[in-house]
C-alpha cells in the first residue's frame, strides 16, 4: 500500500498541520496544530516511525527544513 505525506499551512497564519494518508487519500493520522513547520514535521516524522516499526511499512519520513538558515 502506498502512503502520501503533507505538510499545510493552516489559513490565516494560525499553524501547520501535518497528514499522513493512505492511497485512497483518506487521512490515517493529522498532527495537532503546530506554530512552526519544523515541529509539524518533527511531529509526523515520529507518528511515521511507529507505524512502521508497528506495521512493518517502509513510509518514508518527510525531510526536515529549517527556517533559520
Amino acid at each position: 500500500m502506498t502512503y502520501k505525506t503533507e505538510i499545510e499551512e493552516l489559513p490565516d497564519n494560525r499553524g501547520w498541520v501535518g497528514y499522513l494518508k493512505n492511497a485512497k487519500n483518506i487521512t490515517i493520522y493529522k498532527t495537532s496544530n503546530f506554530c512552526a513547520k519544523e515541529l509539524a514535521i518533527t511531529a509526523l516524522n515520529s507518528r511515521i516511525r511507529m507505524h512502521n516499526e508497528r506495521y512493518e511499512t517502509t513510509i518514508k519520513e518527510v525531510p526536515q527544513v529549517s527556517m533559520f538558515g
